[in-house]
């Protein structure tokens, strides 16, 4: 199975899928356990805790439950995408909403307005970033491979460089 077939799964069929220490550590770390305590705490052996809670936090079928278990959360809360989205443009809009810049008013021993006013611009972008990455806009490249770096003895490379001058030098001579 793919991870894209367990992202399709109810919770009941991936419980099915999934041993009751697998269970218990998705739990446990939902709880708020560190990767190892969990492991420990879902029965697994402390001497191994760290190796195994590695393999855990791998395996696609224990994201997928982790995934379904936090929706079915959120659903009970009445969270879902269009609540959150309504929440994001309301802070966008408080963001946005221009506050008296303030000084200092020696005369009346108190902050007054200025005149002036502003917008918390640096809020107001990352709550643009937050909304644009729930729609996908800023997906990352993927990263280039590196190229493949070979790596030889002073006196092979220059042994090389003869032979690829004598084999341009013959081929020359041949046409």
């Amino acid at each position: 199975m793919t991870e894209t077939d367990y992202k399709k799964m109810t919770r009941k069929e991936l419980e099915r899928l999934l041993t009751q220490k697998q269970c218990r550590f998705a739990q446990e770390l939902d709880k708020g356990c560190d990767a190892a305590e969990a492991a420990i705490n879902a029965g697994y052996q402390r001497k191994n805790a760290q190796k195994t809670a590695s393999e855990l936090l791998n395996d696609e079928k224990i994201s997928a439950y982790r995934r379904v278990c936090a929706r079915e959360e959120y659903e009970a809360l009445g969270i879902n995408e269009q609540m959150i989205a309504k929440r994001l443009m309301m802070l966008y809009d408080r963001c946005m909403q221009e506050q008296p810049v303030l000084v200092w008013s020696t005369e009346q021993r108190a902050m007054v307005p200025s005149g002036q006013t502003k917008v918390d611009c640096d809020s107001a972008i990352k709550v643009l970033k937050l909304m644009g990455q729930t729609l996908g806009m800023f997906k990352k490249d993927p990263v280039p491979e590196t190229p493949e770096i070979r790596v030889e003895s002073l006196e092979n490379y220059l042994r090389r460089l003869d032979e690829e001058e004598k084999a341009q030098k013959a081929q020359k001579s041949s046409t």
